[in-house]
């Protein structure tokens, strides 16, 4: 029995040995996001060790340091100073995390995985995201950055992914396939990046279609910053849009929110939007990132084919340039605007206006008013508002109204702070419109 035991724990080390390299993730740096794409051909156990570091608040010595100046979130809700992960690219879906793993406590208050992770036949790819709280560029050899790295070790230089099994490395164009794969059979697909901060595409249904959607941003229990939405392209009514309720984690930073939704909508005209500010998007991640990064933004799919054949897809424009009637936009600090219009006929028109408000109140506002009686026929207030993406004060009112035959006058005025291209705080998702635009509409919504 000793020897068939002495036999076995001889062949285990080639066993092991046997099994070829898949994925090797070190010499990470801060603020760094490394992956590999493989695929697994039959159903196996690979061989993975991670060393990576919890939240600051839950490590060693200077824990307290971090934990005195944090805010009341729960420190289980903070991501990882090193977190390792393996993504599903046909899924979607997570299927190992180093944080929700039986770790070992390491050297410097690591946090140690080596063990075995089951694994289906399909492509899977696995990513390191190295992201201390706090990391001081210390080249300098300044005593301060020193002290500061000191106190906030996360031990970035042991941070480390390693998977052996019977699987395949893909690289190249084909890795970039996998990673989209997902978008092969899309509608719609937005991909959010502050190169591209306002997106937006049509696509009309010709029957009542079973449609998915999949978005992920950047949101805040009272703001979005990073968001997607779809409306009604003819009413610009809102059909949906990613907020903090209507989301879950997307795992890394709290802020990193998705959906997925599948839902019957009826025959019609859709728009698919998106939009991004200025920070904290793919290739620049400002915080932890999700476990899915190519999926930010949004992706409308329609998975029954027969269904797809009945789609198709148009250029939409949420304020369309031939439909305005009369806009005061780009509105600056201090600026108070009038400008004059006719109804011909007795007609509905969209009014389309974006500005500041907080407590039910409005700071930068517009009105119609009638030019033969001076009273006011519509007004921007604060309860018939939604939020305009950015920071909570910037509103958005987008109605019908219906107007006589007649000459009327718009209005939009603008306090000393925070408007078109001199904000001071998170701009809306539609900067240019900040103001008043009128068009030609028949029906119409909050967005």
């Amino acid at each position: 029995m000793r020897r068939a035991l002495a036999g076995l724990l001889l062949l285990l080390p080639a066993a092991v040995a046997a099994q070829s390299s898949v994925v090797t993730i070190t010499d990470l740096r801060p603020r760094e996001l490394r992956s590999t794409v493989f695929r697994v051909t039959a159903a196996q156990d690979l061989r993975v060790t991670a060393v990576g570091a919890e939240p600051e608040g839950r490590r060693g010595t200077f824990g307290w340091v971090t934990t005195m100046w944090a805010s009341s979130t729960d420190a289980a809700t903070e991501p990882w100073l090193g977190n390792a992960w393996i993504l599903d690219l046909t899924t979607r879906r997570v299927v190992w995390e180093l944080s929700a793993a039986p770790t070992t406590r390491g050297h410097r208050d690591t946090a140690t995985f080596n063990g075995a992770v089951h694994l289906l036949p399909g492509t899977y790819e696995a990513f390191y995201a190295a992201y201390p709280s706090i990391s001081v560029d210390d080249s300098s050899h300044t005593t301060a950055a020193r002290f500061i790295n000191w106190l906030h070790d996360s031990g970035v230089d042991l941070f480390r992914l390693t998977i052996d099994g019977n699987a395949q490395t893909v690289t190249g164009a084909e890795a970039d396939r996998a990673r989209h794969a997902f978008e092969a059979d899309a509608v719609v697909a937005l991909h959010g990046s502050p190169k591209e901060p306002f997106l937006q595409a049509g696509f009309a249904l010709d029957r009542p279609t079973t449609v998915e959607w999949y978005a992920e941003g950047e949101l805040r229990e009272n703001a979005e910053f990073d968001t997607g939405w779809i409306v009604n392209a003819d009413t610009h009514e809102l059909v949906w849009k990613l907020t903090w309720r209507t989301s879950a984690p997307a795992g890394g930073a709290p802020k990193n929110r998705f959906a997925r939704i599948s839902r019957t909508l009826p025959a019609g005209r859709y728009a698919a939007l998106y939009t991004s500010d200025d920070s904290h998007a793919p290739g620049d991640w400002n915080q932890a990132p999700p476990h899915d990064p190519e999926a930010w933004g949004l992706v409308v799919r329609v998975v029954d084919p027969a269904a797809r054949a009945g789609v198709k897809t148009f250029a939409y424009q949420h304020v369309a340039e031939d439909a305005v009637i009369v806009a005061l936009t780009r509105i600056g600090n201090a600026e108070s605007r009038t400008r004059a219009f006719t109804v011909p006929r007795p007609m509905d028109v969209r009014v389309y206006a974006i500005g500041e408000g907080r407590n039910d109140q409005m700071f930068d506002y517009g009105w119609i008013t009638n030019a033969a009686t001076n009273q006011r026929v519509w007004e921007m207030r604060y309860a018939d508002s939604g939020h305009a993406g950015g920071d909570p004060k910037n509103r958005v009112v987008d109605q019908t109204i219906h107007l006589d035959k007649g000459e009327y006058i718009v209005h939009y005025v603008s306090d000393d702070s925070h408007a078109y291209d001199d904000w001071n705080a998170s701009p809306p998702y539609d900067p240019r419109h900040w103001g008043i635009t009128i068009l030609a509409a028949r029906a119409g919504g909050v967005p």
